[in-house]
């Protein structure tokens, strides 16, 4: 029963401080939870008028209460108010999806490598972000993936640039290419890369 300002029996007591009453109430069966009008409990009374014992009282109360003790969601919630659920299985899996899309998108890789280095940084897009930024070759290879053409491309920068000393330059000779390539590995991105060579 709660009079027009919402407040129970509890919330008297435990407002004038009347612990003896308090405790009769809650062996009865009082509501704890019970709000009144202005959304104050009978423990936030308690404080509210520095009836400190009575206060923890409730709070502990509060903090270990058993299945008779329940919040009574029709308290909680008003007409037309909507009950929170919690997220379902299928909420979980459209932020997956989504997560694995933008990250996909963002580094221009497929969407299993994605998923590959996603669950590499425990779905941690930063974390990903981060040791893709420094070495996206790496952070492939310790997924247990085969480096996608976006890795090998950001090793060297924007695009994938084959740099050739000097000596190998002079040894091409433009005008009598072989049918033998010799293959020169590139120093930046480590992919072998033919070169024709000059017969002797």
């Amino acid at each position: 029963a709660q009079d027009n300002n919402g407040n129970t029996a509890l919330h008297h007591a435990a407002s004038a401080g009347l612990q003896r009453c308090v405790e009769l109430l809650l062996t009865h069966g009082s509501p704890l939870f019970a709000e009144n009008n202005d959304k104050l409990t009978p423990c936030d009374l308690a404080m509210r008028e520095e009836h400190h014992n009575i206060a923890r009282l409730l709070e502990s109360r509060m903090v270990f209460a058993d299945s008779n003790d329940t919040i009574n969601e029709a308290q909680l919630y008003g007409p037309g108010e909507e009950v929170y659920s919690g997220l379902r299985t299928q909420d979980l899996q459209e932020a997956k999806d989504q997560l694995l899309v933008e990250t996909s998108d963002m580094l221009n890789i497929p969407l299993f490598t994605a998923e590959a280095l996603l669950r590499d940084n425990e779905w941690s897009r930063e974390s990903l972000l981060e040791k893709w930024m420094k070495d996206p070759v790496q952070c492939c290879q310790l997924a247990g993936v085969q480096p996608p053409t976006s890795a090998w491309q950001q090793c060297g920068g924007e695009t994938t640039r084959v740099n050739l000393t000097e000596t190998q330059l002079d040894s091409v000779d433009d005008k009598n290419k072989s049918d033998q390539p010799e293959e020169i590995v590139c120093d930046i991105c480590l992919v072998a890369v033919s070169v024709w060579d000059v017969p002797d």
